[in-house]
């Protein structure tokens, strides 16, 4: 076993190889609406840590008073992966714990991994899942706080 990540890349890809190589890792920002409908933000800020589901769980006290949330939005402009298998398994026990206290899960980024979310979403959470460009974080609040 290797110690830390691996990744492979094409080689017209030394660019963004580059770039992965020097992410940091951690440092997830959560936030949360002030007012109904209840929506929080993740926006990851580099590859996904244990200690990142620890500051997700930030909206668990809204679901106790509340019983849920309208949405969950996760901004990232790309997909960050994860620091460690441990990381991982983290964030699978953070998506069974809480996919059936969130009504919906907009995703913003402009990885082709995200945009395919949705159609792997259904087979795994009980939230309808969407897929927005990055940039188009006013469009998805719209989503996740609309009835319809």
């Amino acid at each position: 076993m290797m110690p830390g990540q691996f990744r492979a890349f094409e080689l017209d890809e030394l660019d963004a190889a580059a770039e992965w190589a020097a992410s940091t890792d951690g440092g997830l920002q959560v936030t949360l609406t002030e007012t109904a409908p209840r929506v929080a933000t993740l926006e990851p800020g580099g590859r996904l840590t244990k200690e990142d589901f620890e500051d997700a769980a930030a909206i668990d006290p809204v679901i106790e008073e509340e019983g849920s949330l309208a949405g969950l939005l996760i901004a990232s402009e790309s997909v960050p992966g994860w620091s460690s298998f441990g990381s991982f398994l983290a964030h699978m026990r953070f998506a069974k714990d809480h996919h059936r206290h969130v009504r919906r899960i907009a995703v913003c980024s402009d990885s082709a991994a995200a945009q395919n979310l949705p159609s792997l979403g259904k087979h795994f959470v009980a939230a309808e899942v969407k897929a927005f460009d990055f940039d188009a974080r006013e469009a998805a609040m719209g989503w996740l706080c609309s009835d319809d």
